[in-house]
């Protein structure tokens, strides 16, 4: 999988400085604000999904890797699901 959830902050952050961007007319300023709000709508389902990927994860105790979530360890692809760390901090 190409694209990761560290890629989502990425993205949602680089439209927040966008909206910054003291050099924007107001009608470039407009077109951003519409893009971040489109963005932010994407971004929320996303993390939804995410959120349900680990529920997923904690009630089969599936022992594989997640593709879209990181765990931030150099050399892995993905969340480990056994890393309950995580997962217990988006359930609790």
């Amino acid at each position: 999988m190409r694209n990761k959830m560290t890629d989502l902050r990425n993205h949602l952050f680089a439209a927040l400085e966008r909206l910054n961007d003291e050099d924007l007319d107001p009608e470039q300023v407009a077109a951003e604000v519409k893009k971040a709000k489109a963005s932010s709508e994407v971004g929320g389902v996303l993390g939804e999904s995410a959120k349900v990927e680990i529920q997923m994860i904690r009630a089969t105790g599936a022992q594989e890797l997640s593709e879209f979530l990181e765990d931030g360890q150099p050399g892995r692809k993905g969340l480990a699901l056994d890393d309950r760390p995580i997962i217990r901090q988006i359930n609790d």
